[in-house]
């Protein structure tokens, strides 16, 4: 009897196999020869296909090179110098060097100033309250060449504000206040006229605190060259060079890494999700072919990750060597350790927020009535992430689409677009290829009129008044004002560039 039953068993087993093996047969012929039965299994299986737009920026990561010295030791110098070598078309030519610093070589015969922009950040510089020395060693004591730390304000209705914050050689020092609604960003300017042969320019921006005395063959003056008996002297630092062309000089120790930029708000669990962040972790882990690798978050944080130490790795500041000297340790597998130990480190008000993401959540669950206004164009740097957090907020439109393949599609951009919203519901929404308007009063009596005007209407505005006020920054983008329905007043305006970058700019 005991026989009996195990034979049965086989039999069964054997049916069951035999069907499944029949299964995966017809799926995968109807794979080949069906291209959405493919699609479909792709989905399923890779985490890629599930989340498209969080995919790609994931996996868009810059290699870049560093020296050893910068490796191991770092750098107080906060420069990151991402000048090219080669003859600019204004008739002088640029020689950047592995340490950071360049020769300029030429003449510059036209009739207004021109620029190179030394420092390359991507969301400006960012600097911590505290007083800070500027120098080239010298170089901007000749005629017709100057280094500036300038700030940057977008003002309501469009206007741009520009600041001088140091200017070499006449003010070299300054003390910055630490507004993060002014960008800071450091150009060199040519002005008419200017002619040199193998003019050495040693950019270094050092915050007072981090100078010390000393001397070697490369120290520089405090005030970029002019002699002060008050000055003390510092050794030239060396800084960044990311687009130095390192493979042509083989005899340069220095070591690879790789670079990902991630906006901290994204780290939520659902714009990255724990699948996409596998796809992150897993590539750094079995494919990166460098030393060690750098998550950006975008805000002067960022977390390191070294080869030999992984799954282990460090969440702090980032130098401008792009390495992580002191922070905490975290599990880089471990997305909830991770998400937990950026919000605990990152609690900020709303009109200090500067990171999309962020500012879509803080948004949420609040008794505020939210006007969204699009300029010029508003829907090219959304993803599904974003759009998610769009329509937690009472967004119906949609903005972007997927086609069969889950890519996204952007039919609507430069279209003129406004939301009304309250409470995770819409009041009042609308977009198309004409001068869109609307007006109505708040829930205290209180009237609102708005404008949207994207690029295909020809004409470029966005207006966002109440009781009279214009509130809207007016720049590109979608242009938030907030209402506060218990306080009665206006409590932010602020505009992300959703065209590219998702660059925050709100009126200091």
């Amino acid at each position: 009897m005991v026989k009996g039953n195990f034979r049965n068993e086989n039999k069964i087993i054997k049916k069951i196999d035999l069907a499944v093996f029949l299964l995966l047969i017809t799926v995968t012929a109807m794979s080949f020869r069906y291209k959405e039965v493919s699609e479909m299994i792709d989905r399923f299986f890779l985490s890629e296909k599930r989340n498209p737009g969080y995919y790609e920026i994931l996996n868009n990561y810059g290699k870049s090179y560093i020296s050893d010295e910068l490796y191991e030791k770092g750098t107080k110098n906060l420069m990151v110098n991402a000048l090219w070598s080669g003859m600019r078309d204004a008739g002088y030519s640029i020689d950047v060097h592995p340490d950071g610093g360049f020769a300029v070589s030429g003449s510059y015969k036209g009739d207004g100033d021109r620029y190179e922009y030394p420092m390359s950040t991507d969301r400006g510089l960012i600097l911590p309250v505290g007083d800070y020395i500027l120098s080239d060693g010298g170089a901007s004591s000749e005629d017709g060449i100057s280094l500036r730390v300038v700030g940057v304000q977008y003002m309501r209705g469009g206007e741009t504000n520009y600041v001088s914050v140091a200017c070499l050689p006449e003010r070299a020092s300054f003390h910055w206040y630490g507004d993060v609604n002014t960008e800071l960003l450091i150009d060199m300017v040519v002005r008419p006229g200017f002619k040199t042969e193998g003019l050495e320019v040693r950019p270094m921006l050092l915050k007072t605190d981090d100078t010390s005395s000393g001397s070697t063959k490369n120290e520089i003056i405090y005030d970029g060259g002019m002699k002060s008996k008050s000055q003390k002297k510092i050794e030239f630092q060396p800084c960044l060079t990311p687009n130095y062309e390192w493979e042509n000089e083989g005899y340069i120790v220095h070591s690879r890494y790789y670079l990902y930029s991630i906006s901290k708000g994204a780290i939520d669990g659902e714009v990255v999700t724990d699948a996409d962040w596998s796809v992150l972790t897993n590539s750094i882990r079995y494919q990166m072919q460098a030393d060690h690798a750098i998550i950006d978050l975008l805000d002067g944080t960022g977390i390191e990750i070294e080869k030999k130490e992984f799954p282990n790795a460090v969440y702090g500041k980032l130098d401008s060597s792009k390495r992580v000297r002191e922070g905490i340790e975290i599990k880089i597998t471990d997305l909830r350790e991770v998400m937990d130990m950026i919000q605990e480190q990152h609690q900020v008000k709303l009109d200090q927020i500067r990171d999309f993401y962020d500012y879509l959540k803080a948004l949420d669950g609040k008794d505020y009535t939210v006007f969204i206004v699009v300029k010029d164009e508003g829907v090219n740097a959304l993803n599904h992430g974003s759009m998610k957090l769009l329509k937690k907020l009472g967004v119906k439109t949609r903005l972007i689409e997927s086609d069969k393949e889950n890519n996204l599609r952007k039919q609507n951009l430069y279209h003129s677009y406004y939301a009304i919203l309250k409470c995770g519901k819409v009041l009042e929404e609308k977009i198309g290829a004409e001068k869109l308007t609307a007006f109505g009063k708040l829930q205290n009596g209180v009237g609102y009129t708005i404008e949207s005007e994207g690029a295909v209407t020809g004409e470029e505005k966005a207006s966002i008044k109440i009781d009279g006020v214009e509130y809207a920054m007016n720049l590109r983008g979608m242009n938030f004002v907030v209402y506060d329905e218990e306080k009665h007043e206006v409590v932010d305006s602020v505009c992300f560039d959703t065209n590219a970058g998702l660059w925050c700019h709100r009126q200091p």
